[in-house]
């Protein structure tokens, strides 16, 4: 099943949940539902009310700058899993199981070194990077 590649709505209503209020569960439905107008129109409406309209103002923002990409309804229709879980989880697969095998001990920085050649090898662009990579030293 393919992933949508980002959650932006996520990260604007994760930053405005503390004072949320009732409107929470609404702004929720409505992107499952795909309405991201609908939504950024409640947030207008909200950040005109006197002492929360800072938080509202800031995810009306964030909803504009991020509706191209916040067509959930789009996304599920076509088969798209909506989420970070599939992700957490094949990353969680794939890095944990290599790089914590009985007896390894990693450094952030080797661990990460490793997997970013695997990233090369696995995405076909290992001989490009490779040669990136071997240049001559200069003759003295």
């Amino acid at each position: 099943m393919p992933l949508v590649p980002a959650h932006p709505a996520r990260g604007c209503l994760e930053r405005g949940r503390r004072g949320r209020g009732r409107g929470w569960g609404a702004r929720k439905a409505e992107l499952w539902a795909g309405q991201v107008a609908a939504g950024q129109a409640a947030l207008r409406e909200a950040a005109q009310v006197p002492g929360t309209g800072g938080a509202a103002a800031a995810q009306e923002h964030c909803f504009a700058t991020n509706a191209a990409r916040m067509r959930y309804g789009a996304y599920r229709a076509a088969g798209y899993s909506v989420g970070s879980g599939t992700v957490e989880s094949a990353c969680k697969r794939l890095v944990g199981t290599r790089a914590k095998g009985a007896g390894m001990r990693w450094s952030v920085d080797g661990v990460q070194a490793v997997l970013n050649l695997r990233a090369e090898e696995l995405s076909g662009r290992w001989a490009q990077s490779s040669a990136l990579t071997q240049t001559p030293l200069p003759v003295a």
